[in-house]
């Protein structure tokens, strides 16, 4: 079995024009619809090349622009814009943080950092610079943990209430849960 027809001979001039009409962004099955030579060809002629990022569209741009003047500036709820655009809400609300972030930057007068600001509750453990650490919960004593596991015990057991929510309210996983509930006497805090 040999190689597909429209793969052999192919010029210099042939490659050529393949390379430019893939440097202007053109997609590949549009550039073997055009030369009508197969994608295999093709890919082999603009293989290693770069292609240029295309320019931002103005439209979508615009269009967050407006979204952002309505949302915060105006008080339009982010789930109106939302559908009237037909975008996802949290597409939406990226829309309005980075108008948010970018207002912020103008108005400092500084580049707009990449981290989040630590809020007043989180302070952050480590030194190293670049690294946050949320605030951790300070540890039980002994006491409130053997009330906290005995009331854990009570929740699965008495009031069956499921593994799974009793998990997230404590902030536990369901198998710390699991063991604390079959096994009381090994889950004591030491």
């Amino acid at each position: 079995m040999g190689r597909p027809l429209n793969s052999l001979n192919v010029t210099e001039a042939e490659r050529e024009r393949i390379r430019e009409l893939y440097r202007q962004g053109l997609r590949l099955t549009e550039i073997c619809r055009r030369t009508g030579r197969c994608d295999s060809v093709v890919s082999r002629a603009v293989r290693g090349l770069k292609r240029p990022k295309p320019a931002r569209q103005r439209r979508v741009t615009q269009r967050n622009a407006l979204i952002a003047r309505r949302v915060l500036d105006e008080g339009v709820p982010q789930a109106v814009m939302a559908r009237r655009f037909k975008l996802t809400a949290t597409s939406i609300c990226l829309i309005v943080k980075a108008a948010r972030k970018e207002r912020r930057r103008r108005r400092s007068g500084r580049p707009a950092s990449r981290r989040g600001r630590q809020s007043s509750g989180a302070r952050s453990t480590s030194r190293r610079r670049g690294d946050w650490v949320p605030a951790s919960k300070p540890a039980l004593t002994r006491q409130q943990a053997q009330a906290r596991n005995r009331h854990i015990r009570w929740l699965v057991l008495e009031r069956k209430v499921a593994v799974a929510i009793v998990a997230r309210r404590y902030d536990l996983s369901p198998g710390t849960v699991r063991r604390l509930v079959d096994d009381p006497a090994r889950s004591r805090p030491r």
